[in-house]
This record gives structure tokens, sequence and C-alpha cells, in this order.
């Protein structure tokens, strides 16, 4: 049928002839010669699919298969292959691999391996087109059956097998075997005349031969990709790839770089081809920022040459990025030469412009965001200058439309610190308040850690500052609805986010990583350069501050640059290795944190004769707030200094009496308490977090020695938050529960614990002995605990434990809250915690809230509702007393002791008051049976054996008994 042929000598499928063929195949139909009409659609859908019209030549290749399926099954796997190309053509990948896979089944019917080989070649492509790796051994059947040379299709069939071969096998960061099927790629793509293709796998060999640390190959496979393609217009993206992979093996020597990248650039304006010439120019420009005596200005002038060609090309997304770096190094020149500032905020503007032609709200944002920081103020008194906060304003509103939540908040939080230097409270603190609770709801997106700690550092720095105005306007505001909300948000946001996750979280990605070699040295790397920036910020800052600045300083500024640019770029390729990783090892990356909870809600799960205290400090007076069921306050806890808190925490950590010299001090830091209240729950900041308030002199006490401790129960939690979570999620329960596991180790080594083993085995016999399950592991068994798990009501370690873990082990091994995480077949739950060795709740020396450490994680892992643990090491024979007294007054049994134990079980808080204030009473012979060293020295009564111990989270938490614990009674916290 000659004169059905619809292909041109120019090679163009007119509509006319389409046409024609349409109204041939419907002619066809009519009189009934199917197969004719079979013919006719097939070739008409098929210069429709050449077309990439696909929506058009779908049904007649449906139709197609339909004729053909019981009559020609090879012709209708060929149109069942159409279908699958035309559905691709509509971006309906998912329908199109399940064509595919009907095509290959029907050409493995007919025994047609031509196009069964054809089809599982397409089945490639579109799984290329959807990122999946899955299917190497496709790939690997498509090989076997094609070999070199041969058919055509057959070859180029083979040529897709090894694109996703090498694809799947970089995927996987398998980078040597890459090098491999990527060059053999080349080769035969080379031999097909496919010279696309040979770039394409060529751009393969190079990227992997840098990541395997063959800088001289690498360099050499680049420069080969751009004589291949120079000048080339089709295969002008593949040129700017190789250029920036240049650009990026270079960067280790950056001098030779930037010499070969400005050869390369001005050979290209030889040419006219002022894409490639910016092209170079910009990656000459990166690398003379990493050229240590590289005068700043020079690569300044170089991003902005390679703008302004990229402006000329219409390259409108790559001149935003060209103008935004030129805004950065203004910007940076701006710090010590304020005539810059200006040509920053101007260039930002140039760049927001370019990201807004091209609808990138990112960049827009990340452009607008550094403008309106660019007019910075050298004296703190002068005037803002007026277009930084709308600047500001408009990235809030730039990262919202980008969808960077995170970012927007974190716009907010700056447009209310520089209203807070003009402006009076009531103008910024609302704008500090949404700020606030956007981050707080956007913050869980941040699963990296870097990029979470980047975007908290941010935040710690405008909650230090606002927190300071917060303070001053005190006296005038403090009626303010307005400033209450705002220091109510202030304090849980910083509380909420140090007792959050970050830790855990950095351990979790780490013992993920823990046989990754790659990421071990790309996280030493980052580690190490950020200990040199922050040695060089310090420098900086002190030179700054006695306004000394020199041309040492100016050297210690580039220096640091530098590193901030090398730190930048180790910190993303950490981010980009973690998420290979974890793609390949998923696992739960969920934030560990507590949400913010408003006052009122607060106030709704306390209990009767319960005040939760609350305290915000950065310098001045800590700003104090007060709940009970029914009241709220926020006043100024005056006359409380530095000096007097630093002297409590420095006697805890020792384990010593506190000596009051200030008498009013307790007053002032307490204030005024309802004469109700019985149990204070108290959330500490900066300083604060270090003292014992269990130990505090009570205020207006007769009797000299009487702490707060003794007339109140007194618990910590992290912040309000944590509260409000222990008291209101249900606890899910994960099967069967015993009562009690106890878990001694003594830890070996020089320095071994003495009565570990004998104090678990007492309290597993003496207390829960007719507890079903209930058990204890000696340190000859201890190992058996991380083995098997727990669920437990109360789990007791007796080890050594400090903040950054537990010693069950002695062979010097610690085990971390990440070593705890619920495993398939592993479970670690408890209710409560007794840590009964060493001084698990030391505290930080900075003044954070970090004094948790391994508390706070194991209660996270465990979904404990309290922890009882020591803030001072205590004598190897304190521990199994203290044990017996809190667990004699947890159960409310007396097995055969000397004393008396509580009518009835007590919650966990004022157990604890009773065993501390029971110890002091006890004597020597009171205390020897329990202590199983002959040798110990016995003090009952000396503060280092019972002033140690205090609560952390719910101090109405209680050892909750099953019904077949026979004595055990579930405790009311009434």
């Amino acid at each position: 049928m000659p004169e059905m042929s619809v292909v041109s000598e120019s090679g163009q499928v007119t509509e006319r002839r389409l046409a024609a063929l349409r109204a041939a195949a419907n002619a066809f139909a009519k009189v009934g010669n199917l197969a004719l009409e079979a013919r006719t659609r097939l070739e008409l859908a098929s210069q429709l699919l050449m077309l990439e019209q696909g929506d058009a030549g779908l049904d007649d290749f449906r139709r197609v298969v339909e004729l053909f399926r019981a009559t020609d099954p090879h012709q209708a796997g060929h149109a069942l292959l159409g279908c699958a190309h035309a559905l691709d053509v509509q971006g309906r990948h998912e329908q199109s691999l399940a064509a595919f896979e009907e095509a290959i089944g029907v050409f493995e019917q007919c025994r047609d391996a031509a196009g069964e080989v054809e089809a599982t070649a397409g089945l490639l492509e579109t799984l290329m087109q959807l990122k999946r790796w899955t299917a190497t051994d496709r790939a690997e059947w498509v090989l076997e059956r094609t070999g070199s040379g041969g058919v055509q299709i057959l070859q180029v069939s083979r040529l897709v097998a090894l694109r996703y071969k090498a694809l799947a096998v970089l995927a996987r960061s398998d980078y040597a075997a890459a090098i491999g099927v990527a060059t053999e790629g080349a080769n035969m793509a080379r031999e097909l005349g496919e010279l696309e293709d040979v770039a394409a796998f060529w751009l393969m060999v190079g990227r992997s031969l840098h990541q395997t640390k063959q800088y001289e190959q690498a360099i050499s496979t680049y420069e080969r990709i751009i004589a291949l393609t120079r000048g080339k217009t089709v295969m002008a993206e593949l040129e700017a790839q190789a250029l920036e992979g240049l650009g990026t093996v270079l960067r280790d020597a950056p001098r030779v770089g930037e010499a070969r990248f400005r050869e390369l650039a001005q050979r290209y304006a030889t040419e006219g081809n002022a894409r490639m010439e910016a092209l170079c120019r910009y990656q000459r420009a990166q690398l003379l920022e990493r050229v240590r005596d590289a005068d700043r200005r020079d690569y300044v002038s170089e991003y902005v040459k390679a703008a302004r060609l990229f402006d000329e090309c219409d390259a409108l997304e790559e001149a935003g990025q060209s103008w935004y770096r030129a805004a950065l190094a203004y910007n940076l020149l701006g710090l010590l030469e304020p005539e810059y500032r200006e040509q920053c905020y101007s260039t930002c503007e140039v760049a927001a412009d370019r990201f807004e032609a091209v609808d990138d709200q990112w960049g827009k944002g990340c452009a607008e965001y550094l403008a309106g920081q660019a007019l910075r103020k050298d004296d703190p008194s002068s005037p803002l200058d007026p277009r930084s906060v709308p600047m500001l304003r408009r990235s809030v509103q730039s990262f919202a439309r980008a969808g960077r939540p995170v970012e927007s908040a974190v716009s907010m939080l700056t447009v209310a610190l520089q209203l807070s230097t003009v402006s009076e409270l009531p103008v910024w603190a609302p704008i500090a308040i949404a700020g606030l609770r956007s981050y707080d709801l956007a913050r869980p997106s941040l699963q990296m850690p870097y990029d979470r700690r980047r975007n908290d550092e941010h935040v710690a720095y405008a909650l230090r500052i606002l927190t300071s105005g917060a303070q001053q306007t005190a006296a005038a505001m403090s009626d303010s609805p307005t400033w209450v909300e705002l220091v109510w948000l202030l304090g849980q946001t910083a509380k909420a986010r140090t007792f959050m996750e970050q830790r855990l979280q950095d351990e979790l990605w780490s013992s993920l990583a823990a046989s990754d070699q790659v990421l071990r040295s790309q996280v030493k790397r980052v580690e190490d350069m950020t200990r040199i920036r922050d040695e060089l910020s310090r420098k900086i800052n002190r030179a700054l501050f006695i306004q000394q600045i020199d041309a040492k300083v100016r050297k210690q500024a580039d220096r640091r640059q530098e590193v901030e640019q090398d730190l930048k770029e180790a910190e993303r390729q950490v981010n980009a290795r973690l998420r290979e990783l974890a793609r390949a090892q998923p696992v739960q990356l969920e934030l560990a944190g507590v949400a913010l909870v408003s006052p009122e809600e607060l106030a709704a799960c306390l209990h009767p004769g319960e005040a939760y205290l609350d305290y915000l400090w950065n310098d001045g007076a800590p700003l104090r707030t007060l709940i009970t069921p029914t009241t709220f306050s926020i006043t100024v806890a005056d006359g409380i200094s530095a000096t007097y808190t630093r002297q409590l925490t420095e006697a805890a950590r020792r384990g010593e009496s506190l000596t009051d010299t200030d008498p009013q001090g307790a007053v002032r830091l307490l204030g005024p308490l309802p004469p109700e209240i019985d149990t204070l729950i108290i959330a500490p900041d900066a300083l604060l977090v270090g003292v014992p308030w269990h130990l505090i002199p009570l205020p207006g006490a007769i009797e000299p020695d009487l702490t707060l401790g003794d007339r109140y129960t007194v618990a910590v939690v992290p912040a309000a938050g944590m509260l409000h979570q222990l008291r209101t999620e249900e606890r899910r329960s994960t099967g069967p529960e015993a009562a009690y596991l106890g878990v001694a180790c003594d830890g070996g080594g020089d320095d071994p614990l003495r009565c570990p083993d004998d104090e678990v085995a007492t309290i597993a016999h003496d207390y829960f002995a007719d507890a079903p399950s209930s058990n204890c592991l000696v340190t000859s068994e201890c190992h058996r605990f991380l083995e098997v798990g727990c669920s437990v009501r109360l789990l007791h370690l007796s080890c050594h434990a400090e903040r950054h873990g537990l010693l069950l082990s002695t062979d010097g091994t610690w085990t971390t809250p990440v070593d705890l995480l619920n495993l398939p077949g592993r479970t670690f739950k408890a209710d409560l915690i007794l840590l009964t060795g060493c001084y698990a709740g030391d505290f930080s020396e900075r003044e954070n809230n970090e004094f948790l450490g391994i508390v706070r994680q194991l209660m996270v892992v465990t979904q404990a509702r309290a922890a009882v643990i020591s803030v001072a090491p205590v004598p190897d024979a304190a521990a199994p007393v203290f044990a017996d007294l809190i667990i004699s007054a947890l159960t409310g049994h007396n097995p055969g002791r000397p004393r008396k134990a509580p009518a009835k079980p007590q919650a966990v808080g004022a157990a604890c008051s009773w065993a501390r204030q029971t110890l002091r009473t006890l004597d020597e012979t009171q205390v020897e049976p329990l202590v199983a060293d002959p040798t110990a020295c016995l003090e009952p009564e000396s503060p280092r054996w019972w002033s140690p111990w205090f609560v952390l989270g719910d101090p109405r938490a209680v050892l909750e008994a099953s019904a077949a614990t026979g004595y055990l009674r579930r405790a009311v916290s009434e």
C-alpha cells in the first residue's frame, strides 16, 4: 500500500496525511476488513507517537491490541509497546509499567525474543524516570541476551540496560562498580554514534572517579566531555554539567582550578558562547572563594560578570544564583567595610527579581532575607534603616509560598528582633509570638541534624535577645496579656527544644551510620572545621569588642569565611549521605520532644495542692511563672545573682549541704506560695538548671536544717509540655508486664561498684517474690537486658551512670538510649526508672538544660513517667539502702525491716521525699543488714548518703500493679 506512506521528503508528517490514515482506518472498519484496519491504525498511532501526540494515538494502539490479540500476538505485543510509550508521553508512568509488563508477557508467549528485549528496555526507561533501582536483574537479563554487535534495536536496548545498571549502582553509592558499567556504556554509545549518550555515561564516570578520590582521572574525564560537547547546541546541558563537575573536583585545588576556568572563560568569550563563559566565570568565582589569600573583591567581580552574562542569555535562574552569591560576598565585605552594605542590598534586590521571574520563591526569600540584614547598624542606638524590615517581611511571604515554613518562621523572628531595637513591646511582641508558634509547628519537618541545628541556633539567638527585651519591660508591661503570652512562649519554646530529641536524634543517626566509613570521615571533617570556625569567631569577636581591627583580624575574617564555605559543603555532603543511608535503612526519625501547651492546658492537668514553677533567665532577674489549678501569674524574681546560684549548684555537685549565704535568696527565688500547696513541680532555666531544688533551705523555717524537700514534694520537669504529655497521653502497653526488673553491673575495671548485685537481688526477693515475671540480672548476666529487653512497672538500674550513658558491661562498653530503641522482637518499656549508681542526673557546666543527659533520653525511649536519679556521686553503700527505702514507700511494704513503712503505697515524688528523710534518721545498725560490703563506712546521716536523689518527671507517677502481683496494691494519686 504505497499510497499510505505518511512521511514526506523532509521527514515531517503532515496533518493531511494523518487525516488520510484516520479516514482509511475508519473505512476499513466500516467494511469489516479488520486486518487492514489494524495495520492502518498501527501506522497512524506510531506516527502520532513520533510526534509525541500520545493522547491522540493511545486509543488507536488499544484498538490494534484488541484486533490482533487473538490472530497475531506478535503485532499485539508491538501495539502494547505503543500503548506503554504513549502513556509515558502523557506522564502516566505507573500505567505504562503495567503495559510494558503485559507486552513482555505477550512476547514471551509467542517466543519473540527481540520484542521481549525491546519491551524490557522500555520498562527500564520508565523505571529510570521514576528513579526506581530495584530491577537490576531485568537489566542483567537484557545484557545477557544482547551481547555486542548484532541488530541495532537490540544494541539500543543494551544501551538502555547499561544506563539503568550504571544509575542503579550509583544510587547505592557503589562508585567502583559504576566506573566499569558506565565506561562500557560510553564505549558502546560511541560505536552506535550516540554522542549524547557517550557524554552522559562519561558524566557518571567522572562523578564516580571523584567519589573514589581518583582526581586526575576525574578531571581528565570532565575535560573530554567538554571537548566532545563544545559548540553542539543539543548537548549544551551536558556541557554545563561537565563544567560543574570539573569545578567540584578542582575545589580541593582551587588555585589550579581558578586558572583553568579563567582560561576556559576566555576561550568561550572568544567563541561568543556567552552561556558557557558565564558558567566558567561562576565556577571560577566559587574556586576563588577557596583561595586563602584571594581578594574577596576579585570573586565578587567574577560573580557579577557571570550574572550579567546569564542575563544576556536570558538564563534567569542561573543569573539569580550568581547575583545572590555576589550579594553574600558583599555582605562579608560589609562586616568590616560598611560602604559595601548598600551594594549587598541592591544586589539582593536584583537576585530576588531574577528568582521571582522563574518563580523560585525559595531563592527569592533567601535574597530578601539577606537584604533585610545587609543594612545593619554598628551603633545599636542609631535608627534602623527603613528598608530592612519591609524586605524581611517579604522574605516571610516568599518562604511561605515556597513551602518552607521553618525559614518563614525564622524570618518572622528576625523581623521581631529588628523592631525590638526601635519599637515598644506592643509592636514587636505579636510578631515574635507568631514566629515562635510557627517555628514550633514547622520544626518537625527538619529531619537532618545539621539543618535542625543551624535553624535552632538562629532561633536560640533570637530567644536570648527577646528574653532580655521581655525582662526590661517587666515593670511596665507585666499586666499585658501580650507580654504574658510572650514570656510563656519564650520559656517553653526554648525548654521544649533543648529537651527535645537533638542528642538522641544525633546518636540515632550515628548508630544508623556506624558502619559507613564515608560518613564517618565526613562527620569528622565537619567537627574539625566547626572547631576551627568557632575558635576564629572568638578571636574576631574579641577584637571587635575592643575595637582593635587590624590586618591580622582581617586575615582571620578571611580564613573564617573560607572555613565556613568548606563547612557548608561538608554539611551538604553529610546530609546527602544521611539521606542515602536513610533510604537504604529506614528507621523511625520522629522527634522525641513535646509540643507547646498553654497555661490553661497545664492548669487543667494539675492536681489540688500542686504548683508549677517555671523560670526564664537571660542575665538580669529571672522571670518566674507560677501556675496552680486555679491561678496563673508571671513575676520577676528580683535579687537572684549568678554568684548565689553557682554556690548552690557547686555544693550539689560535691554532695554537700547547702550553705545559706543569702537567707532571703530562697524567698526571692520561690516567691509567695499559696498555703495549700504541698507539691512543687519546677521547670528551671539557665543557671537554675543546676540548683538542687529539694535541698534549698526552707524559707521561714524554725528549724535551721529544714529544706524545701522536707516541706514540699519536689520534682523537676524540662518544660510544661512534658508534664502535660505524661499526664494526658495513654500509656501504650506492649503485652505482659512484670512489676520489677533489677539490672546490676559492677562495671569491672579499677573502680568496680561494691554492692549492685546484692542490691537488686535483695529487692527482687524481699519485695517482688510473689510478682509473676519479676526478675533481677546480676553482673554476670546483665548482657541479657540488652538482648531481651523488658516491659516492667519499675526498672531498677544499679550501675555506673553518667550524663552520656550507662555502664552495663565489664569491658568498658557504655550503653546509650539508642541501644535501647525498640526493635522487632525486643522492647524496652518502663513506668518508673530508678538509677542508684553514680550521678546520672548531673548537669552540664554550660548554661543550658543538658544536665538531664541520659535520663531524659531513657524516659523518651522507655516512655517512663518519672525517674529517680542522683545529681552527685553517691557512696556505694548508700545505694542499696536508699533503693530499699524508696521501694518500701512505692509498695507500702516492709519485709522485716527495723523501721515502719508508709501506711499505703506512695507516688514517686512522696516516696523519694520519705526515703531521703527516713535515711537521715537511721543509725548504722539499721542500715548494716542492707549493705553487702563489710568494709563500707556506714554514715546514713551524711548528706552524701541521702541528699543527691531527686525526681525527674511526674511526681504523681505510681507503681501500678497487675491483679496477679499479690500484696502490691495500685496506689492512688490523691
